[in-house]
């Protein structure tokens, strides 16, 4: 069964948001049977039509794809049996418009907070996959958790959300959740999302359990406990609650060790480090594919479905570039001072003091005995600020500015040599509230 919600144009203004409410995701399938009187109409097909307020135009009274659907699951497969009904089970599912599968990681977290901002109240769950991508939590820094020059290398995307908790690598062979509800106490939905999640494994033959972090293990072979099968965040809007989770059918060893192991130095800075946890493989428990157990999911934790129109996506795109912005995907409140250098022979010795926020070089200052043969401070703050924190960042910005040619003595291969020796870090005093520069 299907009904179409759509914004009534050119007649009289219907009833708002409140019946879709109605709807979804709280109605039954036999309210939803009954509900072909206003504020609902039926149309020529048979289905159930709703005007709900819409963003959006249209153009000589058209819908121009401006539409929503929502559809009652069937439940006649054998593996759709919907867990124990909870204050937020079973939900309503998200579906996207036809073509938008593997969208960056973004996409799919601003999806998240559209659903939150635009939604009528309700329950909405909706699971995705990725291509290779490393997820930060909120209060991380980049370059503590993350091999950047790898990732960059590796052609491996690095997106940072708005909960916290530590880093995770994703790729096809994982199934992200997400879970938007109404408002209301997050630890208690958090253990609900979590038993529920852990519950449809067990139902589907992974003997899993949650464990004392709201992560979901596998309890393992023998009688020896499994390792962890999902890691799962949550963050609180206006009014509304947003929990996900990535579920690990399978990965790449490789991509996962080189992307969340960095080469570059740890700082004592106020980020928060991810816990390594063990993990463990959901593909050695069940006897089907990635694909079934995302379509399992859904029917196992939802009983009705409303898809999304071109318009919703492109509102969500307009929430996703903001998740590409520098200062938000590297920055951190978190700051630190850097200081690399040494002694060279015909130069002198130079210390270079790198004050980063989060990932980002703010500001760069340069000590020692050296002599100038052009303004240094001027040249190094040209060719660094802004830069990532990076040995491949750092070297393409060396030969690219050449800030060592303010330097009598000193050439490109001796300025790498010293940018890859630390002398000193620590947690940068921090005394101001400035936004751009870490105190010094």
């Amino acid at each position: 069964m299907e009904i179409s919600l759509f914004k009534s144009y050119g007649g009289k203004a219907r009833t708002g948001w409140s019946m879709v409410d109605s709807v979804c995701p709280s109605m039954t399938h036999a309210e939803v049977l009954l509900a072909g009187t206003p504020p609902f109409r039926r149309g020529k097909s048979g289905g159930l039509h709703a005007g709900v307020p819409y963003p959006g135009k249209s153009k000589g009274g058209r819908l121009s794809g401006n539409h929503r659907k929502i559809h009652l699951l069937s439940g006649n497969n054998p593996m759709s049996e919907s867990v124990e009904a909870t204050a937020h089970f079973p939900a309503c599912y998200v579906e996207f418009p036809e073509g938008y599968e593997f969208r960056r990681a973004a996409f799919y977290l601003a999806a998240e907070e559209y659903i939150a901002k635009t939604l009528p109240e309700g329950n909405y769950l909706f699971t995705w996959r990725l291509r290779p991508t490393v997820v930060m939590g909120r209060n991380q820094v980049a370059h503590q958790e993350i091999d950047l020059d790898f990732c960059r290398n590796h052609g491996i995307d690095v997106i940072r959300r708005k909960s916290g908790g530590g880093a995770i690598f994703a790729d096809e062979r994982n199934i992200m959740v997400s879970l938007v509800t109404g408002a209301g106490p997050v630890e208690s939905l958090f253990e609900e999302y979590s038993k529920k999640v852990s519950d449809c494994l067990c139902g589907l033959g992974a003997p899993t359990r949650v464990s004392g972090r709201n992560d979901i293990i596998l309890a393992g072979r023998d009688g020896m406990e499994g390792g962890k099968v999902c890691g799962n965040a949550f963050y609180h809007l206006s009014n509304r609650n947003i929990v996900h989770g990535t579920m690990l059918f399978d990965t790449n060893p490789e991509l996962m060790t080189g992307a969340l192991h960095p080469d570059v130095s740890k700082l004592k800075s106020a980020g928060v480090k991810s816990v390594r946890s063990r993990v463990a493989l959901l593909k050695d428990y069940l006897n089907f594919g990635v694909e079934r157990l995302q379509e399992a999911l859904r029917e196992r934790l939802t009983n009705i479905t409303l898809e999304l129109s071109e318009a919703d996506v492109r509102a969500i795109e307009e929430i996703e570039a903001g998740y590409y912005k520098p200062e938000y995907l590297l920055g951190s409140s978190a700051r630190a001072e850097i200081i690399r250098g040494g002694r060279i022979r015909g130069c002198g010795k130079l210390e270079f003091h790198f004050f980063l926020r989060g990932t980002l070089i703010r500001q760069v200052e340069i000590r020692g005995d050296y002599f100038e043969v052009s303004d240094a401070a001027t040249a190094f703050a040209e060719a660094f600020t802004d830069v990532t924190f990076t040995p491949e960042a750092l070297e393409q910005a060396v030969m690219k500015s050449h800030p060592e040619r303010s330097i009598r003595g000193l050439d490109a291969h001796g300025l790498l040599h010293l940018l890859a020796q630390p002398l000193h870090e620590s947690e940068a005093p921090c005394g101001t509230s400035g936004n751009d520069v870490p105190c010094s």
